[in-house]
């Protein structure tokens, strides 16, 4: 049975006409529910308000999670190790500097290790003029290895290979040291 350009144009009107007259009429008999029952209408769009809240709050922490520290290369191959104390239960992000010489020794998938020192207070001095008591977090030299920072001024290449060498913030530079006070630009 072959259609006319016509009467199929006509078929999909009429389609059209009664999909929008079955919308229109369980509308209608949503509405007329809504109206009939507003206590049940009125917990259940609390519900739902909620139900989505909480969907998005969970969409974005796990999007949060799953993306943290995405930008260092090789992300999803670095791991944190810590300590746990098994009386107390206590977590410790402090472990024995020997720790890293042994997992490099025992365990061959270890392709690099690094190590991280707690914060501390400490007096600096530059170009003999103090600092003040300023907050510290001693690295070794194979931290900027697996951690590359963006650098605007001094040595790109082997950092902290030189006793006594440091590397700042931009921040510290600027308050600190004369030639970012003069305005000069580095990229």
């Amino acid at each position: 049975m072959k259609f006319s350009f016509l009467e199929k144009n006509s078929y999909l009107c009429h389609l059209l006409l009664v999909f929008f007259d079955m919308l229109t009429h369980h509308f209608i008999i949503a509405l007329r529910n809504i109206l009939k029952y507003k206590a049940q209408t009125l917990i259940s769009v609390i519900g739902l308000a909620v139900g989505f809240a909480f969907f998005t709050l969970g969409y974005q922490w796990i999007m949060y999670e799953t993306s943290y520290d995405n930008f260092y290369p090789n992300s999803k191959n670095t791991y944190r190790i810590y300590g746990l104390d098994k009386k107390t239960g206590t977590i410790f992000d402090r472990l024995p500097l020997a720790l890293t010489e042994k997992l490099q020794q025992d365990f061959p998938e270890v392709e690099k290790i690094t190590t991280i020192y707690p914060l501390s207070n400490g007096g600096l001095e530059w170009e003999g003029k103090s600092l003040g008591f300023i907050e510290f977090t001693y690295i070794d030299e194979h931290f900027f290895e697996l951690f590359p920072p963006k650098i605007i001024c001094g040595k790109t290449e082997r950092l902290l290979n030189i006793e006594g060498e440091a590397v700042v913030t931009e921040k510290f530079a600027k308050k600190h040291c004369e030639i970012f006070k003069k305005g000069v630009k580095f990229i």
